[in-house]
């Protein structure tokens, strides 16, 4: 009931400036006899500018003008019948009253300059804190949840999961056996289920969806991959590895029946087994590719091509022969 208290006083607030900002910056009262005060402007540097009749167009006519009742000067008018000068006007409701032949009239208006519009920034802030309650409120009225890293809530239906993985698992058919799934994948899956069963939920971040995996043990969770076996790193990099070559069309060595002999039809190795690998005599005829898990193990190897050691050279001069290829990360 606050809250909808506190909506509603800035709405009141934020009218209330719209409408002094229209009401006083637009305001002019006009009151003519014989002689007539028109097309009254004034801008934020006292400039006044209005066009002078007496029945007809006075132009090059001597006028008084009297300033809120205090200041006094005779104002010739323009061949086009302008009278045109700098007035020490005062903050507020302004008068002038013009004099020609014993006739007069008189012209109030509101004043603020250009500090009218620093309305507008009052104004802009309570628009914001406005916009911003009204979507909290919306929010609140939605079936949503978000999740941080620092502080997970298990607010996810346990049974959507084991179903998004069991579906992700028999949903995909590939060419090499024991390969796990992507944990993006399990996502999509999730998605999908929540939208089927008319739940707006917004796709969980990968990261989470491990931590939950993992914590609730539903699977076994490892680089970015989940399967109902603990994951090895050959598993990983192979899943990995298949995916990139589907997408992106790469040449794929389907030979292997497992992602061990996989990895070695492809000629993939990890930075472990790099040393032995690499065989000084016969580098021309290498091509290997180097799997990373991630960004910490591309910058070893950045710092092993840059050293001065045998290993380093022997990596220098297999990337410049095109037969060393770093992939994964």
């Amino acid at each position: 009931m606050s809250n909808q208290y506190g909506t509603l006083l800035l709405t009141v607030v934020a009218a209330s400036i719209i409408t002094a900002i229209c009401v006083l910056g637009g305001y002019k009262s006009v009151s003519c006899s014989n002689l007539c005060l028109s097309n009254l402007s004034v801008k934020p540097d006292y400039a006044v500018t209005a066009r002078i009749s007496y029945g007809h167009p006075l132009d090059s006519a001597s006028i008084k003008v009297t300033i809120n009742g205090l200041y006094k000067s005779a104002i010739e008018t323009d061949p086009n019948s302008i009278l045109q000068f700098q007035a020490p006007l005062k903050v507020g409701f302004n008068l002038i009253k013009v004099e020609y032949n014993g006739s007069q009239s008189t012209a109030s208006f509101f004043y603020m300059g250009g500090m009218l519009y620093m309305l507008l920034i009052p104004l802009s802030a309570i628009l914001f804190l406005l916009i911003k309650r009204l979507a909290s409120d919306s929010t609140r009225e939605s079936d949503i949840t978000f999740h941080f890293d620092d502080k997970i809530t298990w607010s996810l239906d346990t049974r959507d999961l084991k179903t998004a993985i069991s579906s992700t698992a028999q949903d995909e058919k590939r060419a090499v056996s024991s390969l796990p799934e992507l944990i993006t994948d399990v996502s999509t899956q999730l998605a999908k289920i929540s939208a089927g069963e008319g739940k707006n939920k917004i796709p969980k971040d990968p990261f989470y969806l491990s931590q939950k995996i993992t914590i609730l043990k539903l699977a076994h969770v490892f680089s970015g991959c989940v399967g109902p076996l603990p994951i090895s790193e050959e598993a990983a990099a192979a899943r990995k590895f298949y995916e990139m070559s589907i997408l992106s069309g790469s040449p794929l060595n389907l030979k292997g029946n497992c992602p061990k002999t996989f990895l070695k039809a492809n000629k993939i190795i990890f930075e472990t087994g790099l040393p032995q690998a690499i065989n000084p005599n016969k580098m021309a005829k290498q091509a290997i590719k180097l799997f990373l898990f991630d960004e910490d193990a591309r910058d070893s190897i950045s710092r092993t091509i840059r050293s001065y050691s045998q290993l380093g050279a022997a990596l220098l001069l297999m990337r410049l022969e095109n037969g060393f290829e770093i992939i994964g990360c």
